[in-house]
């Protein structure tokens, strides 16, 4: 399944350190990149296909929680992508 990090903080960087924790951790990442102008919680995550990767999922969902089923189509990402984690506060 291929991941990416979308920052939405507001604060540089953020994706870029979400990608590379991610990846760290054994997940498959696309480049990260800044999420569209809005508000998001600290974390929220998006499935494009919630049957098709279910370790990814449950691995994503042990870490953030509830991962979206819907919604995914805002963020414009490549169709190749399976998950967008946003990252709307930056790390403490």
């Amino acid at each position: 399944a291929l991941v990416v990090a979308l920052n939405g903080s507001g604060v540089a960087g953020q994706g870029r350190l979400a990608s590379d924790k991610l990846s760290d951790m054994g997940f498959n990442m696309a480049m990260p990149a800044n999420a569209p102008e809005g508000e998001y919680a600290k974390r929220e995550v998006y499935v494009r296909d919630a049957s098709k990767y279910p370790a990814t999922l449950k691995k994503l969902e042990s870490l953030y929680g509830t991962v979206k089923t819907t919604g995914i189509e805002k963020f414009a990402v490549s169709p190749t992508v399976d998950f967008v984690v946003v990252v709307g506060q930056a790390e403490e």
